[in-house]
């Protein structure tokens, strides 16, 4: 199976390890990338919108079936998502991977990431 990692914030963290999934946020969606050393830009977490460092910890998941490329989900967004997720300079949508379904942990990593 291929890996995947999850980044997330301090907030979210707990609930993560709690029930041993990563679970599909306010979009629908759980988002993960094949780059563990991906940066904010790569992954278009610049957190402009909310308050919390989304970078503060990674998650590995096994990739499963319920798991998808964001090109085969991405024409499911208006065009304005679109630009800001894509468009950020850096950013490479070919690593990202999205679920509308709870995807398992493999391993959690709890180093903090600058």
């Amino acid at each position: 199976m291929t890996k995947l990692y999850h980044f997330t914030c301090d907030d979210k963290l707990p609930s993560i390890l709690r029930d041993g999934v990563v679970k599909p946020g306010k979009t629908g969606l759980a988002w993960f990338t094949s780059d563990p050393d991906a940066s904010r830009e790569q992954l278009g977490l610049t957190s402009r919108t909310l308050d919390c460092d989304r970078m503060a910890h990674w998650l590995e998941v096994s990739a499963t079936e319920d798991v998808y490329p964001w090109g085969r989900v991405r024409s499911r967004f208006p065009r304005h998502v679109l630009d800001d997720l894509e468009t950020t300079p850096g950013a490479e949508p070919r690593s990202w991977f999205v679920s509308k379904k709870p995807v398992p942990l493999a391993l959690a990593g709890g180093d903090e990431r600058a």
